[in-house]
Parts: structure tokens; sequence; C-alpha cells
């Protein structure tokens, strides 16, 4: 059961439709009735606290998760393994929403709002703001995709009736919750409904939920974007992340990265880059996970590209440490094309 990564990719790819990792998680979770989590599964399951209280100083924590000694003691101690590449932290970002007749919830998540605000975060709020909406970031706990993958969904429950309590009023006025995380999406739009049931308000949130670049590109085709998009010549290579491709949704990422005017998206054979989430960070599985990677990997340097788009910041991890190329939001790229002014 450990070797399920939760990815649902079975959910996309296995004709017999069975719902594998739904059963793993059940699994797990009757299983960790009788057997403790491990400490960096407790960690790796609490990574927006993990992460807030890092950004706190995030000149010392960059700081201390480079230097050999304390990444050999963390992963004494921990579990994790020295060898995985950390994310950088972030001073945390502070926004004032613009009023505006059109609003939109942006739901970012932890590598936004901890390790790219100048990136994901920054680039989602700029590109709403361009279109005209208000953007409001509310107050938010967890999506806790972690501790769902690791069984552990009785723990999850007070933080997902936070973000309930929180959401349901947008969601009442038909106001879109857009979410950058290609997790946290899963998270709301796949995972809760498998294992709450019952919970009308929650059925509301996940309807009126939806992916950036869904909606973005939905937007484009109603000429909101107009014609307004200056060239960005750079030969890129987009990894589409499993959890993205596991909503389903009505449009991809390609879809929007080809209105860039002078963009060579060059195609690859794209595949699972391994790290899944918490997977690839422990010890035990650091080999496992570069190993699964290594295809995709190679398949990135063949094509030879300046830069990598991926819209999951673990993977933009994983693809990072297995290429040594830059791996950013496609938004971060789309917002930069995209000039209309504020």
């Amino acid at each position: 059961m450990d070797y399920c990564l939760n990815c649902g990719q079975c959910l996309t790819d296995c004709p017999t439709s069975v719902n594998i990792p739904g059963i793993a998680i059940l699994a797990k979770e009757k299983l960790h009735e009788k057997k403790s989590f491990k400490i960096s599964e407790q960690l790796l399951q609490n990574g927006k606290l993990v992460s807030q209280l890092s950004s706190t100083l995030p000149t010392v924590s960059n700081i201390a998760l480079s230097t050999t000694p304390i990444r050999k003691m963390i992963e004494y101690s921990t579990g994790l393994d020295s060898r995985r590449n950390f994310p950088q932290f972030s001073k945390q970002f502070k926004h004032e929403s613009s009023k505006a007749e059109k609003k939109i919830v942006l739901w970012t998540g932890c590598s936004a709002q901890y390790n790219d605000t100048e990136g994901e975060l920054k680039n989602s709020i700029e590109i709403f703001e361009k279109l005209g909406y208000e953007v409001i970031l509310p107050e938010w706990k967890c999506c806790n995709v972690a501790k769902i993958t690791y069984g552990n969904i009785g723990s999850a429950l007070p933080d997902i009736d936070f973000n309930v309590e929180v959401l349901l009023p947008y969601a009442e006025k038909n106001i879109p919750i857009i979410f950058t995380s290609a997790s946290c999406g899963y998270a709301f739009m796949h995972e809760y409904s498998q294992f709450i049931k019952g919970n009308s308000n929650l059925d509301k949130i996940i309807n009126a939920s939806v992916d950036i670049h869904d909606f973005l590109y939905s937007l484009f085709l109603d000429g909101d974007f107009a014609d307004s998009f200056e060239p960005v010549n750079a030969r890129i290579v987009y990894h589409d992340p499993c959890h993205l491709k596991s909503q389903n949704n009505k449009y991809g990422v390609k879809d929007l990265l080809k209105i860039i005017p002078g963009l060579d998206l060059v195609e690859i054979d794209d595949s699972c880059c391994g790290i899944a989430g918490t997977f690839g960070m422990k010890k035990e599985n650091f080999d496992l996970s570069m190993k699964i990677g290594s295809k995709l990997f190679t398949e990135i340097e063949t094509a030879k590209p300046e830069m990598v788009l991926s819209g999951c910041g673990t993977c933009q991890i994983q693809i990072n440490q297995g290429t040594g190329l830059e791996v950013i939001h496609p938004v971060t790229l789309l917002n930069k094309s995209f000039q209309r002014g504020i």
C-alpha cells in the first residue's frame, strides 16, 4: 500500500475504472488504526505548518536547509532524504485587493504562498486584475491531500470543515473558486467527495471549484483576452502533473500556452515525475522516486528546452533536481505575455 502514490493515474489510464487509490487510502486508514505514523510521515502531513514557520524567517531557513550538516541532521531525525532538494522559502506576500464588479476566490496552496510568492502567487493575482476581477484571498487551512493519501482522513476533517465554512458564502454567490495548485484542486474536486458523503455545503464548493488554466482558457474563448499578448520567444516543455490530469478538466494547459505568440512548445512523451507529493521526500523512497522520473528527465533533456513549465510545486522540485532546468508555473509565463494594463 505504501507504493500507491495516490497520483490518480489509474483513474484516467486504467480501462477497469476501479478506484485503486481510494481502496489504498482506506486500507492505509485501517492499517494506521493499529500502526503509528513514522516521524517523516507526521512531518510531511503537516506541510502547511512547516512552510508557515519556515517562511517567517525565509533567509535563515534557506541557509539552514542548504547546509550539509543540518541536512544530515534532518535526515537522521526525521527520515527526509538529505539528497532531496528542498524548496526555497519566500517572505510572505501581502495583497490589497482592488474592488471590482467581477470577483473570483483564488486558492493558491502552500507552494505559491510560501515558496513561489513572486511567481505563481503574484502572477495569478495580476492576470485576474488585468482582466478586471477583484481577487479574494480567503483565510485557509491545508487542503490535506497529504493526510488523505496517508489514510489519515479523520485528522483531515477539522481543516476541511474550516475551509468549507470559509468558502461556502462565495460558492452560494456563484463566485468561482480558482485553484492554481494541481494537488489542492484534486483534493477539493475529487478526493473530498470520495470520503465525505452527504455534505451539501461541500458539494456547493466542489461545484464552484475550477482549475485556473481551465477557467482562463474559457475566458479566452469568450474574448476576454482580446489581442493583448506580446511574443515570448522561448523553447519550452510542459509537464502535466498527475493530479491535474486526473481532474478531467474541459481545457488543458497546452491550449492556454498556444495563445502566446512566439512560444516554441516542444511535445514530449510526458510521464510521472516520480516525486508524488511527499513520497519522494522520504529516504526510503528517494532512489525509487528518481528512477520513476528518469524517463521524463531524459525526454526533457532530449528536447533541449530553455525552461520547463508545470503547475505543481513538488513536480517543479523534482524536475529541477533531475534536469537542472528552471521550472515555473504556466501562469507566470502567461502573465508575462499578457500586457493589458491593470
